[in-house]
């Protein structure tokens, strides 16, 4: 069957989710007999979002039995392990392998039809559990951009004690940067004592808000930089006006 849904042509699968449960999740009353649990009806047309069917979007209706305790008078609801609330494990799993590829977020929630809330919690929750490949930040760190092997601008932190390269990230933008090192806990960003970077506002507001101790400086190579440009562009000015006097 297929039903238009916000404009969108969604091919519907109907289901029911009923079984006989071992006991009240309630109270915890053995089911042993029909003096304990019942069957009471459907909670009708819960929609549960599926991967694509035939590359159309796809909805699974799903009639979820409810039951009745005999002995706390409480309803409860059938339920799955191959749902996550209103999604199934499979588009969860699709969502993940999506994320692993270098695409936007929008675009993943476009073609999957789920939300771009969702996505970014997805997100989220993967890099919380992403292995980092240190475990704790420099007490001093440098950050600056650089040009990958594809022409776009990449984050790279260098490590100041040390004088070598801490790590590096796909995107400097401030919302992936916040997301990278909100993988450290608070305790540790919290023991950053400087960090330095060029006159880019995007850095100095992102270290303000996530590194409450750290002292924050612009290095001296941009500074050099920045005088050597103002000197030269003052130096062609007045040689432009000695040639025409």
């Amino acid at each position: 069957m297929e039903k238009k849904i916000k404009g969108k042509t969604y091919k519907i699968i109907e289901g029911f989710l009923t079984y006989r449960p071992n006991h009240c999740p309630g109270c915890g009353c053995i089911n042993q007999s029909s003096n304990d649990i019942i069957k009471w009806g459907f909670r009708k047309n819960c929609k549960i979002k599926i991967p694509k069917i035939s590359n159309c979007y796809s909805l699974l209706l799903l009639h979820k039995q409810k039951f009745f305790c005999k002995n706390c008078n409480n309803t409860f609801i059938a339920e799955t392990n191959l749902i996550n609330k209103n999604i199934s494990n499979n588009l969860e799993l699709k969502i993940n392998l999506e994320l692993m590829e270098k695409k936007s977020e929008k675009d993943i929630s476009k073609r999957l039809d789920v939300s771009v809330s969702k996505i970014d919690r997805k997100f989220t929750e993967i890099s919380s559990h992403t292995v980092l490949r240190h475990s704790h930040l420099p007490k001093s760190m440098n950050w600056d951009e650089f040009k990958d092997t594809k022409g776009k601008m990449a984050f790279i932190i260098t490590d100041n004690d040390k004088g070598n390269i801490f790590d590096m990230n796909d995107s400097r933008k401030s919302r992936d940067l916040e997301k990278y090192f909100k993988r450290y806990p608070k305790q540790e960003r919290d023991q950053v004592k400087h960090i330095s970077t060029d006159f880019y506002s995007g850095y100095i507001y992102l270290a303000k808000k996530l590194f409450k101790n750290a002292d924050i400086s612009i290095d001296r190579f941009h500074i050099v930089i920045q005088d050597y440009v103002a000197l030269n562009s003052t130096r062609v000015k007045l040689c432009s006006k000695s040639k025409l006097q």
